[in-house]
């Protein structure tokens, strides 16, 4: 049987972020997706992933909408914990004495004495430090999945949207400011992990449309001895968000920052999910590609801003708004290693790289399978050197788990030296790489990753084993 990803060529992709959404806001924010789905045009290429526990592809690029509302009507929405826990529940004022009763007799109702301050002061600390790790950790994966679903689009061509319907953007922004590495209590920037999710992005030409789902709310919704009401009934298309404070929340600034960076929008102070949905996928049916060569450039790893401007009045261009420089540099033994083990446990496939795998078995041979690797070459970085055409490419078999564990990896370097006749034959027929693999006692899955050491570039495969190793064959080899 063959295995290859799926090369859709559409532009959108809606990511219900479960992980950074409270309950209230899930359930009306699906609904007004489930809106847009019956809207779509024939043209409108959507795809449907959810940010939960996992990153999950409920549904790949199509333009069936029956097809996309019934993937959705399987996703289950849940409370989540993480939001919860990332909001520090205000200490009590006073707490109750508890005697002992000696007597037996029932006795009155307790006495409640203050809190003395510096025990209230040390219950909100506790409560903070609480808090602030779980908002870390939401950050941290939030920003893992979007570099994931970067990595995933990159082979995808031309603009592509990534419209983010979340309640909570958990991470501040601060590109080129002196506090952009600042961490204080209860404040971090995660400045490293996102310039390094927005140049992924940036790499993919993919947008970020993030969609505030809470709808309607205060300028001080995301101060922490302040509510806000969330109300589902109450929403109405339409009105301002700030109520007339005129200032933007601290969640609304992140939306406006991870848009500018990308090229995309931020919607806030609004109900109207469907109507932010639409704006997104309009932006998508008419894109300009302009090349940039940067003449004279230091490559100092720092960010370069780029401008376009137009003559046209009003209009606004929705671009990437820099660059970063940086050069490039060849990845030591460790880098190598832990940029492979992080593409094994990547939640999505990476389709920069052309892979497609063939694998057969042999009944007679149990748990052992036989792997045909088909990698595109005109993906591949070659350069000549005295007359060959040299490359390397980076080649990786993951056996993982049922619970996504690397249960055994084979990691295997390539080295391209070829003639020109070669070259010529491989462009033709593409790259093969055969071998046979055993499939080691628990392992459920089959990731297959092929990296161009030269540029970076990966593409990889998930295999079920199921249909190769018998699940009796695959427990036999752990007695």
């Amino acid at each position: 049987m063959e295995y290859h990803p799926g090369t859709p060529t559409s532009v959108t992709v809606i990511l219900l972020d479960g992980l950074n959404t409270h309950f209230d806001d899930q359930v009306y924010a699906r609904a007004q997706v489930v809106k847009f789905l019956k809207q779509i045009r024939p043209g409108d290429h959507v795809a449907l992933y959810t940010l939960g526990g996992n990153l999950l592809v409920l549904h790949d690029f199509t333009s069936d909408a029956r097809s996309l509302i019934a993937a959705l009507g399987r996703y289950t929405v849940r409370e989540s914990g993480e939001v919860q826990a990332s909001e520090p529940p205000k200490p009590p004022t006073s707490i109750t004495l508890i005697t002992p009763n000696t007597g037996g007799a029932p006795q009155g109702s307790a006495p409640s004495v203050p809190i003395e301050v510096g025990l209230e002061q040390y219950m909100r600390e506790t409560a903070q430090r609480s808090a602030d790790f779980y908002s870390m950790d939401r950050a941290l994966r939030t920003l893992s999945a979007l570099e994931a679903i970067a990595h995933r689009l990159s082979n995808v061509p031309g603009r592509k949207n990534l419209v983010w319907v979340a309640s909570s953007f958990p991470f501040t922004i601060g590109f080129g400011t002196a506090n952009a590495q600042n961490v204080t209590r209860g404040e971090r920037s995660f400045g490293h992990e996102i310039e390094r999710a927005e140049r992924a992005l940036n790499d993919a030409n993919l947008a970020i449309y993030p969609v505030d789902a809470r709808g309607l709310v205060s300028a001080f919704a995301d101060e922490p001895n302040l509510s806000a009401e969330r109300s589902v009934s109450a929403r109405r298309p339409g009105e301002n968000a700030l109520n007339g404070v005129g200032q933007l929340t601290p969640t609304h600034d992140t939306m406006e920052e991870l848009a500018d960076g990308t090229g995309g929008r931020a919607f806030y102070g609004s109900n109207d999910i469907l109507g932010s949905i639409r704006r997104a996928v309009e932006d998508a049916r008419v894109t300009y590609t302009l090349a940039y060569y940067p003449s004279q450039t230091e490559w100092d790893g720092g960010f370069h801003q780029i401008k376009v401007k137009v003559r046209r009045s009003g209009a606004r261009v929705l671009c990437r708004r820099g660059y970063f420089a940086l050069a490039e540099k060849p990845l030591g033994p460790g880098d190598r290693d832990a940029v492979l083990r992080e593409a094994a446990l990547s939640p999505l496939e990476s389709m920069a790289l052309g892979v497609t795998v063939r694998v057969g078995a042999d009944p007679s041979i149990p748990r052992v399978i036989d792997l045909t690797v088909d990698i595109d070459p005109r993906n591949v970085r070659l350069e000549q050197q005295s007359g060959r055409w040299v490359g390397s490419l980076d080649l990786l078999f993951a056996q993982l788990s049922a619970q996504g564990q690397i249960l055994k990896g084979l990691s295997q370097p390539m080295t391209l030296r070829l003639t020109g006749e070669e070259f010529q034959q491989i462009l033709h027929n593409g790259l093969s790489i055969s071998g046979r693999l055993e499939a080691v006692a628990g392992a459920e899955r089959l990731r297959v990753i092929a990296r161009d050491a030269t540029s970076g570039a990966m593409g990889s495969i998930n295999i079920p084993l199921d249909p190769y190793v018998s699940a009796a064959s695959r427990s036999a080899g752990s007695r």
